[in-house]
């Protein structure tokens, strides 16, 4: 399960728990690309909270999506992941 955390436009701040879905995993990447274009630099932060599984389905099919991100690694700010 994913939670994102109210942020500024420019953060992307997420909880996960438990079991990452597909659902989750386009969420997110559907916030980053907004974020992406509306900012020159975002920044990251994941807080992770026993973390069980991750849900592979379709799970190339966002690889394949959040590979031309490494074309933009200069738009990346901060980068945090806390765990507990």
């Amino acid at each position: 399960m994913l939670t994102f955390i109210q942020s500024p436009d420019d953060v992307i701040a997420v909880t996960i728990e438990y079991k990452v879905t597909s659902a989750d995993l386009a969420a997110v990447m559907d916030r980053l690309e907004g974020s992406l274009a509306a900012h020159d630099k975002v920044h990251v932060f994941v807080e992770t909270r026993a973390l069980d599984a991750l849900e592979i389905s379709g799970l190339g099919s966002h690889i394949a999506r959040a590979m031309p991100l490494f074309g933009k690694l200069r738009s990346f700010g901060r980068v945090a992941v806390m765990t507990q």
